[in-house]
């Protein structure tokens, strides 16, 4: 399938905790890409808190759409776990 999407995007999200790490990347991975053939979101914690995103999409055009989209719902996690995530604190 990666040589079908030609084009890479990385992200490396930090967060304060391990535990936040995996949170989100529970969250975020239950959203399918809408245009499954055209591209795809790979989600991993690595080095225990940092959030590894892969989106790969056979434009740059629809790479760039799916990671706004993907920002957006990040934002509002990450809002989420400061408000509700008392362990953090």
């Amino acid at each position: 399938m990666a040589s079908l999407l030609p084009y890479k995007i990385e992200l490396d999200i930090p967060f304060p905790t391990p535990r936040q790490a995996q949170i989100a990347s529970t969250v975020l991975s239950v959203d399918k890409e809408p245009r499954v053939n055209e591209s795809a979101k790979e989600l991993s914690v690595v080095n225990g808190n940092i959030l590894h995103v892969t989106y790969r999409a056979n434009t740059l055009k629809l790479a760039r759409a799916a990671v706004n989209g993907f920002m957006d719902f990040m934002i509002l996690v990450i809002q989420t776990l400061e408000s509700f995530d008392e362990e953090a604190s």
